[in-house]
This record gives structure tokens, C-alpha cells and sequence, in this order.
């Protein structure tokens, strides 16, 4: 999209761009159409900004999102694309002002876990048939509204592998958002369905593997001063309240770093700053980060049979809750993510 929009900024039609970038007209207007609900350009960049009011008020009165019956209803004089551009700036307002949101939108909930099929050389290199995705409610709500966009199977399966895998895309042949989806509630639900469900695909001589499986990821924990009473978060995640617990506020989170690297990130040495670090970490690291804490992560890896290091992304996010869970069962008064 990225290309897309430096070339229209220099002046260039979607024609040319079109062939410029090799791509089809459609796309290109699936790039400039995502760019308004993104908010970096209005759709009246394209049209009469009459026109565009008056296709706003449909979708705002009709509570929909729906560019199939905007056409009919405007006798098929208002191109497609014209109606997309529209409608992504009617969510685009919806998103940042509280305007009355479509109903469609109102209806993505949960996350969805899909199948996608690696090509041909990533299958070969990593003897992997399927990889299985978790996709947030935000992703899938950009996949269905390009669903609208997209003019065939093809351009829709592009779409989806761009949007799932980002740069990576180029690395699979196609994503099963049609097929099989699985429905979760929250992040751990998710990866423990997502494991399950590899698991079942390998009874059946399938191999699969959860995206961004590589084992590179830790759950660790950290000191906190009394002072992480005073945030909300923290008391709603201990609702028994400060004067039930004698042991220090602590804070579990799962990083791809190392427990040092992550804790100056938190306090802002680097950048990443957060709340919990800058505000409520004990410093220095050998005080947030001690014997207790290493004592306590060691106990949970013996109970639990883990190791709380080098562990899967999905691995890293069911742990950071159950060692989360696990401390709250030991008097700990603690906030995870």
C-alpha cells in the first residue's frame, strides 16, 4: 500500500499506477481505498465532496456497510470503488469520533484461528503442510471489509496473506479464511485451540505448526513497589484488595528478550517505555528481578514440567498466564496483560 500511495502523491492515475506496479486496477483501489479508513486521506481526494455526503448518509441511516446494496439503491450510477472509498471513511469516523457504528462492525467478536498453506519451498525447508494463524478482531474485521473490495478469489486470497502475514506473505500460497475458522475469547484460549488443533491435524498424518512458532520467547516476572495499588488495572486484577496481601505487587509478562533487556525497555532506558516500568518497577534490575523471582519461576517449572525460556510464542502467551494464576495462588497480589 505503501508504494501505492508515493505514487498517487506524485500525481500518478490508477491506471498507471496499475501498470507501473504490474498490479490490477482493483487493487490498486483496494491500496487508496484502505488508505481513507486508515485516516491518511479523505475520500473527496477522489470525488465531490456532495457525493460523498450523500453516500455517507446512506450507510449512516441504513446502519450498514453493505457497498452491494448502496449500488442497487443508487440506481448502479455510483462505481464500486467510489462506494468503498466511502464506506472506509465512514469507519474510519466511526473508529475515532463514537459515531453510530454499521451493525456489521458491532458484530466481529472474538478471535478467529485459519488455516494457510506455506509455498512450495517453505514446505520443503520446514516439512510443514499448514500453518495455523491467530487473528485478532481488529485484523479480522480489515480482512471482511476487503472481502468487498477484492473481484475475484484470487485477489482476495492476495489480500488475506498480506494482511495475516504482513511481509511475510510472499512465504504461502493461500489462507483458508473461507474454510474451517475457529473461534476463541481470549489470547490463551486461542493458542491453547490453536495447539489442539495442530495436534488433531497430526493424528490425521497432517503436519502443522502455529504461526511465529520459534522458540525464542520467556515469561518473567518483576517487583513492584506499593505504589501499583494506585493503578486501576492493577486493583481490578486483585479485587481482594490491598490489606489481604503481605507479599510485594508483582508483574508477569512474556518477551522475546532477555528479563534485563525487557526490564530497561520497561523503565524507559530504551525505547518501550510502560506504565508498570517507569512508575512501579523496584530498581535497580537485581531488586525487581531477585532470588524470590528465580526462586518462584523455578518452582512453577517443576510443578509444571516447562521451562518458562526458549518456548514457542504461543507457549510464552498460555504461560505468562498460567504462571500469572499460579503466583495469585501463592499470595501474590500480580497483573498480567
Amino acid at each position: 500500500m505503501g508504494k501505492t500511495l508515493k505514487m498517487f502523491g506524485r500525481g500518478m492515475t490508477v491506471p498507471q499506477i496499475s501498470q507501473r506496479r504490474k498490479l490490477k486496477e482493483s487493487q490498486v483501489w483496494t491500496h487508496l481505498s484502505s488508505a481513507v479508513q486508515l485516516g491518511k486521506m479523505g475520500a473527496d481526494v477522489f470525488m465531490d465532496r456532495e457525493d460523498v455526503e450523500l453516500i455517507r448518509e446512506y450507510f449512516i441511516e441504513e446502519d450498514s456497510i453493505e457497498t452491494k446494496g448502496a449500488f442497487s439503491y443508487f440506481e448502479e450510477e455510483i462505481d464500486y470503488h467510489e462506494l468503498n472509498l466511502v464506506r472506509n471513511e465512514v469507519i474510519c469516523e466511526v473508529r475515532s469520533r463514537g459515531v453510530r457504528s454499521p451493525k456489521r462492525l458491532q458484530s466481529v467478536a472474538g478471535i478467529r484461528l485459519v488455516l494457510a498453506q506455506p509455498n512450495a519451498e517453505s514446505r520443503a525447508k520446514d516439512a510443514v503442510q499448514w500453518v495455523i494463524a491467530v487473528i485478532r478482531p481488529k485484523k479480522w474485521e480489515e480482512l471482511l471489509l476487503l472481502k468487498a473490495d477484492c473481484d475475484d478469489d484470487d485477489d482476495w486470497n492476495e489480500s488475506c496473506l498480506t494482511q495475516v502475514f504482513t511481509e511475510k506473505h510472499d512465504q504461502y500460497e493461500r489462507v483458508l479464511v473461507a474454510g474451517e475458522v475457529r473461534l476463541a475469547q481470549s489470547m490463551v484460549e486461542a493458542y491453547q485451540a490453536a495447539y489442539r488443533w495442530a495436534a488433531e491435524l497430526a493424528a490425521q498424518g497432517v503436519k502443522a505448526m502455529v504461526h511465529k512458532d520459534k522458540l525464542k520467547c520467556r515469561v518473567y516476572a518483576m517487583k513492584m513497589a506499593d505504589s501499583a495499588w494506585t493503578e486501576s488495572k492493577f486493583k481490578k486484577a486483585n479485587p481482594d484488595g490491598r490489606g489481604n496481601h503481605e507479599r510485594p505487587p508483582l508483574y508477569v509478562g512474556q518477551t522475546s528478550f532477555s528479563a534485563k533487556r525487557r526490564y530497561n525497555r520497561h523503565r524507559g532506558k530504551i525505547k518501550g517505555k510502560t506504565i508498570w516500568g517507569h512508575r512501579h518497577f523496584l530498581t535497580p534490575f537485581s531488586a525487581a528481578h531477585d532470588a524470590e523471582i528465580l526462586q518462584l519461576i523455578a518452582e512453577y517449572e517443576a510443578e509444571k514440567g516447562v521451562v518458562l525460556s526458549g518456548m514457542a510464542y504461543g507457549q510464552s502467551i498460555i504461560h505468562e498466564a498460567g504462571f500469572g494464576l499460579w503466583l495469585k495462588g501463592k499470595g501474590y497480589p500480580v497483573y498480567f496483560a
